[in-house]
């Protein structure tokens, strides 16, 4: 899962992989994103967009936290401003630091993908903070995968968007096994 959350999987005897997320976070640099538009959105819809200060966003936690919520939005971290970004309609939201210390809030398209990340982080906040060690994931054996709170039975369960092959049209994808 991205975002911090290692998960150590241990195979059940109906075939799921189950397993609960390490105390710690970690961090993997990505060999490059699943879906960070190209270019600089907020640079060419600037005009659409509505400047105001905001609150400092909580740690790398409520990130991974917050794609269960949204699981296609993309963050990005750059120089201590906030990106936020939606491949699926090209809705963005990002922030700037000024010299005062004030974070300076844009955001632009037809979702407020900020108040989207504010919900999802009081959603975190009245659950009462659950920090890593209290997530698990479970891998179906159909390939589906969940991430849980406080157990796989548990009533807050996150089903995982599948992913899709990224290939482009006609290109051979990744070599397969002759086994």
């Amino acid at each position: 899962m991205a975002n911090g959350m290692l998960v150590g999987l241990r195979r059940e005897e109906d075939g799921r992989l189950v397993g609960r997320a390490g105390s710690d976070s970690v961090s993997f640099m990505p060999l490059r994103s699943a879906g960070w538009p190209p270019g600089r959105p907020w640079a060419t819809l600037a005009d659409d967009a509505e400047w105001r200060v905001v609150a400092e966003p909580e740690e790398q936690l409520l990130s991974a936290i917050v794609r269960l919520h949204i699981p296609e939005l993309e963050i990005a971290f750059q120089d201590g401003d906030w990106n936020l970004a939606s491949p699926s309609d090209g809705s963005w939201a990002r922030s700037v630091r000024a010299a005062d210390g004030d974070l300076w809030l844009a955001q632009a398209g037809s979702r407020r993908l900020w108040d989207e990340y504010q919900a999802a982080a009081l959603a975190w906040e009245r659950l009462g903070r659950p920090d890593w060690d209290r997530y698990g994931l479970t891998v179906c054996p159909d390939g589906s995968h969940q991430v849980w709170l406080d157990g796989p039975d548990s009533a807050l369960v996150w089903q995982l968007p599948r992913l899709e092959s990224r290939a482009p049209a006609g290109s051979p994808g990744p070599p397969r096994s002759s086994r």
